[in-house]
């Protein structure tokens, strides 16, 4: 009798003991979720991201000033009035932008300074913005604002609308010179956005006036 109720015990505690140990499959489970929600959250700022997409304003033409180059080509005094104008009326939006990035090239950081002047941010130069811009590059910029909630890109065409459609998922935004479009991001990826606003260079000058 004594014998038979130590195997019992026995029983009862190995059974325990295989009740309390996790499932490997169900722990390989829990890691893999694991890792893709880190992933996930690499890729989410702190809180929902308003991206400005700006094209610079009107500038010069390649010619033998510049050597015939891209690069160099900047506004012109009819580009550089209208995007004072349309800076005030960018200000007036109250959009909050935190941080003004640009293109290197001399039309977009003059554009930059322009509204980041009236906006009191210091633009900064991003190489990765350069005409031929992808969104993924665009995306990485974005990563380095993890707890900015408005960010101002200014670059070139066909790019800024090309990166606005891969972020909200299709159609197609005509950037016409100074123009802005609005789009928020919950999340730092392709098709996650929404497009909030397009504002045309007109009507941000009207809103300056």
């Amino acid at each position: 009798m004594l014998a038979q109720n130590q195997r019992d015990r026995r029983r009862q505690r190995t059974h325990s003991a295989q009740e309390q140990q996790p499932d490997q499959n169900e722990m390989a489970g829990v890691s893999s979720r694991a890792t893709v929600q880190q992933f996930a959250n690499e890729l989410r700022p702190s809180q929902l991201m308003r991206l400005g997409l700006l094209r610079h304003g009107i500038a010069h033409d390649a010619g033998p000033e510049t050597e015939f180059r891209d690069e160099p080509r900047e506004l012109t005094d009819e580009g550089r009035r209208r995007m004072e104008v349309a800076a005030t009326g960018i200000a007036r939006l109250d959009l909050e932008f935190q941080a003004v990035v640009c293109s290197p090239l001399v039309r977009c950081v003059q554009t930059a300074e322009i509204v980041g002047g009236v906006l009191g941010v210091q633009p900064r130069v991003a190489q990765t913005l350069r005409p031929g811009l992808h969104v993924h590059g665009l995306i990485n910029v974005l990563l380095e604002y993890p707890e900015t909630e408005a960010v101002l890109v200014c670059g070139h065409q066909p790019d800024m609308s090309t990166v606005a459609a891969d972020l909200v998922g299709g159609g197609w935004i005509e950037f016409k010179k100074g123009a802005l479009a609005l789009i928020e991001l919950p999340v730092l990826r392709e098709h996650a956005g929404h497009l909030v606003a397009l504002y045309p260079p007109s009507a941000l000058r009207r809103l300056g006036a």
